[in-house]
């Protein structure tokens, strides 16, 4: 049975995502919207991003770390360390899996940092946590 309740909480979810690869974008947007997050907009480099989340103010971000123009590691450090953003949930979600770069993100203020190439079922479960986590 469908929990229409889970389903409408995640229709009413804006999930900024902020990726320069269109053919990784490509493969996410459709698990993402078959999981009920349909209200999707999309920045492929760092200074969009940035100014795309700081005009909308999206419930999360979906960041890449490489990204042209401002990486990933500005645009969370920036975010989380400005009070009108610091509440806006953000998975790193990056081809960077050096441990280095997992201590600099959650330093920084990422909510999860996880590896491109993993399970998609990782990703839809960690957005669901933190959103669970954030009631």
């Amino acid at each position: 049975m469908v929990d229409l309740k889970a389903v409408k909480i995640k229709m009413n979810k804006t999930i900024l995502i902020i990726e320069d690869d269109q053919n990784y974008l490509d493969i996410l947007t459709p698990k993402l919207q078959a999981n009920g997050y349909t209200n999707l907009i999309y920045a492929l480099d760092g200074k969009e991003g940035l100014k795309t989340a700081k005009k909308i103010k999206p419930d999360l971000v979906i960041l890449d770390l490489l990204l042209p123009n401002l990486d990933g590691f500005h645009i969370c450090g920036y975010l989380k360390h400005d009070k009108r953003y610091k509440n806006i949930l953000i998975i790193m979600l990056t081809g960077k899996a050096d441990y280095k770069d997992l201590k600099l993100g959650k330093d920084i203020g990422a909510d999860a940092y996880l590896i491109k190439g993993m399970n998609s079922d990782e990703l839809l479960d960690t957005i669901d946590q933190l959103f669970k986590e954030k009631k």
